[in-house]
């Protein structure tokens, strides 16, 4: 559906996760308020689907339950974390990233990675 297996899937997830606390760790105030409707690994579905299938914001936000603007916040959020954990430079090399490529060479060194 977006193109990557589940352990690609799981790989991103695991760094998106780093990512997210290491951004919330960055000031103090990030950890108050409301906390997010979505788990993270929805937030990545979300943005790979959108990355993917060019859909609207509507239907995803739909699929998911959620509103379009709240999913535009989710997806922009999601977007800009990727980019940061993955070390990509903008959007369209995100875009362009061969996932599947760039997990098994990154981790083949992972005990827990399978190839699939």
């Amino acid at each position: 559906m977006v193109g990557v297996s589940y352990g690609t899937f799981s790989i991103l997830l695991e760094k998106l996760q780093i990512s997210f606390l290491e951004y919330q760790n960055e000031q103090l105030t990030r950890k108050r308020g409301k906390k997010s409707s979505l788990i993270l690994a929805n937030q990545l579905l979300l943005t790979m689907l959108y990355l993917r299938n060019y859909d609207t914001l509507l239907n995803i936000g739909f699929q998911f339950g959620i509103g379009e603007s709240y999913a535009q916040k989710r997806y922009t959020f999601t977007k800009m974390l990727l980019l940061r954990c993955l070390n990509l430079p903008d959007e369209a090399s995100l875009k362009d990233t061969h996932y599947e490529t760039y997990s098994r060479n990154k981790c083949r060194n992972k005990k827990n990675f399978k190839n699939s």
